[in-house]
């Protein structure tokens, strides 16, 4: 029926790149599977390609009272959802460091919670940077190496901050208003964006890593705050400014006409002498 406004919570609008689409061929090839995120630890939605052994963030954006037009349909549920490549090294990252003993990966991986965290058990082509692997190689067995892992996530920082670069994209949202260091301010924008997948503590000695300095952002000093800033200076001269005292003035000198009347004036009652009583 055309028009009819659908509430199905199993109906969503999904982006994703091209990339996850590869060599799916059958529906079984793509998952949607709930993992822990690497920051919070709470739990976040991925797609799996099992062809490509890919994941891919996904990241729901919702707006009050939006729909979706699908076909003849009217979905209630106007959220979009984004999907993106993450690299699996970050979401294996905290079961590394949290790990108390050496143990296969598969073993470490294992979590009733999240059942399909045992899955990244064979995305192990990036623990190399973050990690040193013991014994044999049959074993999957990896120990967290934490100087490695710095050196890693530095890199990573620093190839987010030249992409930025690339891009010519401002920290500063393009406002007139602010002046700071741009690389510097770059360089922290790109750690922000790596700390989203880090747990906190690697984040803050990761920052100790890349030795950022305090936020420099400053705001430039428009034409009306340079007015009022010359107007508060005029004032401070003007209060520490010594007052000058003023000459005495002399008393202006009496008409002829004034003079005469004072003269007349000598001897005579005030007019309210005239009602007061006679005394007795």
């Amino acid at each position: 029926m055309p028009g009819l406004t659908v509430n199905d919570s199993g109906c969503r609008v999904l982006m994703l790149p091209k990339s996850a689409l590869e060599n799916a061929t059958e529906d079984d090839n793509l998952k949607v599977i709930r993992l822990k995120h690497p920051r919070s630890l709470e739990p976040s939605l991925y797609l799996l390609n099992g062809k490509t052994n890919k994941i891919y963030e996904i990241m729901s954006f919702q707006e009050e009272e939006r729909s979706w037009f699908i076909g003849e349909r009217v979905v209630s549920d106007g959220s979009l959802m984004l999907s993106t490549p993450v690299d699996p090294t970050f979401l294996i990252l905290p079961s590394l460091i949290s790990a108390e003993r050496n143990m296969p990966l598969e073993d470490l991986l294992d979590d009733t919670e999240y059942p399909h965290l045992n899955i990244l058990s064979s995305m192990t082509s990036g623990l190399k940077n973050v990690s040193n692997q013991l014994g044999d190689t049959s074993l999957n067995v990896w120990k967290y190496d934490e100087e490695k892992c710095l050196s890693w996530l530095q890199g990573r920082v620093e190839a987010v901050q030249k992409v930025l670069e690339e891009q010519k994209v401002d920290p500063t949202g393009g406002s007139p208003d602010y002046a700071c260091d741009m690389p510097v301010e770059l360089l922290r924008y790109s750690f922000g964006i790596i700390s989203e997948y880090l747990p906190s503590d690697l984040s803050d000695k990761l920052e100790t890593k890349l030795n950022l300095p305090p936020p420099s952002v400053k705001r430039k000093q428009s034409a009306d705050d340079e007015q009022t800033s010359k107007k508060i200076k005029t004032d401070e001269k003007a209060e520490t400014k010594p007052a000058t005292k003023k000459a005495p003035t002399k008393p202006k000198e009496k008409s002829a006409k004034q003079k005469n009347l004072e003269k007349s004036a000598i001897g005579t009652s005030s007019i309210t002498s005239f009602f007061k009583a006679k005394p007795k």
